[in-house]
């Protein structure tokens, strides 16, 4: 194998490698959306529960809450959408890069394969 081919192959590997990465972080991003998910449903029932079950100055502390509460779901989801932004991008470029490799592996093999035919 020659040094290009080689160097080709090396890349190709550590793109491989930095795509599996990508994967585990987008397989985290969607059990975090999942976990939100849950945890909004939760979260809705149980100050529904209590706005039902409390009168009065209780009440007011739930709804003051149920305020900080969508404030942090908003922060989160704000996060979230920025992660899948950012795995997309780098999916994005992977494929790039992997399509810039695999393309000057082949025009390697035509340039070989050329200088053969001209050789024999």
């Amino acid at each position: 194998m020659t040094d290009t081919e080689e160097k080709i192959a090396q890349q190709l590997s550590e793109l491989e490698q930095q795509q599996d990465t990508q994967r585990k972080k987008q397989r985290l991003l969607e059990e975090l959306e999942a976990d939100y998910q849950r945890l909004s449903t939760d979260q809705e029932e149980f100050l529904l529960d209590i706005i039902y079950s409390s009168h009065g100055r209780t009440q007011q502390f739930v709804l003051n809450l149920e305020d900080e509460f969508l404030q942090l779901h908003r922060a989160n989801l704000l996060t979230i959408d920025t992660n899948r932004e950012a795995l997309q991008q780098e999916l994005q470029l992977f494929a790039a890069k992997e399509d810039e490799l695999i393309n000057a592996r082949r025009q390697l093999y035509s340039e070989e394969k050329k200088e053969g035919d001209d050789g024999t």
